[in-house]
């Protein structure tokens, strides 16, 4: 029988840490160390451990943070698998022996993870969630584990290098990238584990998260050997007036909404050249005195009819390059002006997205959990088990007005939609679109937040 270490993380949990303890010590799994790593509670919680100090290895030390307690935690670990749990959060009493029976089904995995329950602060369970079944379909593995309670490969672990010491959050994306590089994973299609979500919990602070996850895909990409290639972006501009003006034109702040587009694409650290595509002579002339000194910059005029909604942004970009002979690019980047706040990491993101998963493209998207009818005749019906949540049916809407594929998709007859496309997920503030007058007036009030933010 294989030694599994269970470390349970507590940092001023003492309300929840014994229902924790209690549900490592009841496992029918019996082989297992547990470690309790006690950082810097000032609560109840050492009043707690004296009750289990029989039971288990406690160690008390300064406040290191997650992830630095991570780290230790793999270094004393004396099993040859190791769990984290977290202190707010409980197993189920099988747990330990099913990921274990898994994981020893495969020479070549180093990661097993299981479905989990979601709970609120008072345990109560708010729904299921559901993962894909990893030994079938699962050939886009650009969505992590849980960081916690995944059974982990200790020899595994370090073969990759471990924790990045520095991340203060995303643990669980940066040893997935590591992993997944080398080896297989696996899950348990059942929920195994309780996971309790607070009102004010870590993983509501998304702006946090998101930036983090980006320079996580960055890193991994330049470890795997990613090289920057020459990159486009394009920005499609309509005519069209609002009150007289050209919307292109109209300010938000300090720059027009074209100059916000612009700036996003000259700050990304991967985009070589900006081609605006303006369908108005007179727009494009005007929009070029605003950008006469850009070298980067490239005011193209593309053919009405390309640019009529509901056509392919694909077409005026093929005419682009059939006018201009130059060294084409390997990727295209499109960005809808009507998302004038996105963040321009996002396109990096993008990017390092496709290198590391393999896709032809990319859009950026927010997930939306809200519940959704339809119609069948005799009343509404939730579109989907509103307790049980199925990865398969997560929602994605495409937000933020970033889309990343290669430029070979151009002209071909490969849907860039239905093959392989990726996701990056994108904030609140990035996800704004502007449709109306009153969103123009919303805008403007972003603008200025943001404007006052970097001053």
């Amino acid at each position: 029988m294989s030694k599994v270490t269970v470390y349970i993380l507590n940092y001023n949990y003492g309300r929840y840490l014994s229902k924790a303890i209690k549900s490592v010590l009841s496992q029918t799994y019996k082989d297992i160390e547990v470690l309790v790593i006690d950082d810097g509670s000032t609560d109840n919680s050492g009043e707690i451990l004296k009750e289990f100090s029989s039971q288990v290895t406690v160690i008390r030390q300064q406040n290191m943070g997650l992830v630095k307690s991570i780290i230790k935690a793999f270094t004393i670990a004396k099993g040859d698998y190791v769990v984290r749990l977290d202190a707010d959060d409980w197993l189920e009493e099988t747990c330990i022996e099913k990921l274990v029976n898994k994981i020893e089904t495969s020479n070549t995995t180093a990661l097993v993870f299981p479905d989990y329950f979601e709970v609120d602060e008072f345990g109560n369970i708010l729904r299921q969630i559901k993962r894909h079944e990893f030994s079938d379909n699962v050939t886009m593995l650009d969505k992590p584990a849980h960081g916690a309670c995944t059974l982990i490969k200790k020899e595994c672990y370090f073969n990759v290098g471990g924790h990045n010491e520095t991340l203060k959050c995303q643990d669980g994306v940066d040893i997935w990238l590591s992993l997944t590089e080398k080896y297989d994973v696996l899950n348990v299609n059942e929920p195994l584990f309780y996971y309790r979500k607070h009102s004010q919990s870590l993983t509501t602070d998304e702006n946090r998260i998101l930036s983090t996850k980006g320079s996580i895909y960055k890193n991994h990409a330049k470890r795997r050997g990613f090289k920057k290639e020459k990159t486009y972006a394009f920005i499609p501009v309509r005519s069209q007036l609002l009150n007289g003006e050209e919307y292109a034109l109209m300010r938000l702040g300090n720059e027009t909404i074209v100059e916000w587009g612009v700036k996003k694409a000259k700050k990304s650290e991967l985009v070589n050249k900006i081609i605006i595509l303006v369908d108005s002579p007179d727009l494009a002339s005007d929009i070029s005195k605003t950008f006469q000194n850009e070298p980067m910059v490239d005011i193209s005029l593309r053919d009405k009819k390309f640019s009529l909604p509901g056509t392919s942004i694909n077409h005026s970009i093929e005419n682009y390059f059939e006018n201009n002979i130059e060294q084409e690019p390997k990727n295209i980047v499109v960005l809808t002006l009507d998302y004038p706040f996105s963040r321009h990491n996002y396109i990096d993101s993008a990017i390092y997205s496709m290198f590391l998963f393999g896709s032809i493209s990319v859009d950026t998207v927010m997930m939306d959990n809200s519940i959704f009818y339809y119609h069948d005749g005799t009343g509404l019906k939730p579109w989907v088990d509103t307790f049980v949540r199925n990865e398969r049916d997560d929602i994605y809407i495409r937000r933020g007005g970033v889309s990343v594929f290669r430029k070979d998709l151009l002209g071909n007859k490969i849907n860039s939609i239905s093959e392989k496309m990726g996701h990056v997920i994108v904030d609140k503030i990035s996800s704004f679109e502007i449709r109306s007058h009153e969103d123009l007036e919303v805008a403007n009030f972003i603008a200025q937040t943001i404007i006052s933010e970097e001053e």
